[in-house]
Order: C-alpha cells, then structure tokens, then sequence
C-alpha cells in the first residue's frame, strides 16, 4: 500500500522543484516548495511534514547546514538530501540523513521515499 505524505521540497531552482512537485504529486504525496533554507526553516516552526527532499549546493546555507538546523526543529522527521556532487555523499550520510543522487528517475525516487518513509520514527 502506497504511503501519502507531506512532504517539504527545499530547493533554489524553480525548475527543478517544479519537476520534484509535479513527480511527488504523481505518486498521490503533498508538497510544499521552499526556495530558501531559511524558509524552510520557517515553515518547518509552523507545519510538520512527514519527509524533507533538500537539494545540497544552495545559495546562502547548503542543504547540509539546513538538514543540521531543520533535526533541532523537527528531530524525527526524515530527511533527503540530493545532490549530484559523490563527494557531498560522505557528508550527508555523516549528517543522518539519505542521500539521493542526481540525476535520478522516478522510479529511484519513488524507492528511496517509500523506504525512508517506511522506515521513519513513529
């Protein structure tokens, strides 16, 4: 049975977190876009979601930075970091958080999310 979820995109290029919006609509999720670390935070203070999708090389503070502050609002909630730099992997894993490579399909995607989904705190 498929997992419906809230899910919070953190990415700077509208193109890109138009794809992200339009594929998580797809597979029946929620989305809510933040172009900013700093917005998401925001947001994260006033809404929970179920997951966060982050892209890591951002302007002002990386996916990184904003993974680490995001776990002190919202400890539990399980985050995806995507990026297309191998080297940024160790640093997101050391993070606690999933990485995604780019580029990726809509089947990878759907995949990670159901076990990340599956697999979160209750």
């Amino acid at each position: 049975m498929p997992i419906h979820a809230r899910i919070l995109i953190v990415e700077d290029d509208p193109d890109t977190a138009h794809s992200l919006r339009a594929l998580l609509e797809d597979m029946g999720h929620v989305s809510t876009v933040a172009e900013r670390g700093d917005d998401a935070l925001h947001l994260l203070e006033r809404s929970e979601f179920d997951l966060i999708i982050s892209d890591v090389l951002m302007p002002g503070m990386t996916g990184i930075d904003f993974a680490k502050r995001a776990r002190v609002i919202r400890p539990s909630t399980p985050i995806v970091l995507v990026t297309g730099d191998a080297e940024a992997m160790e640093s997101v894993l050391a993070g606690g958080a999933v990485a995604l490579i780019k580029p990726y399909s809509a089947e990878t995607l759907r995949q990670v999310l159901g076990e990340t989904l599956e697999n979160r705190p209750a």
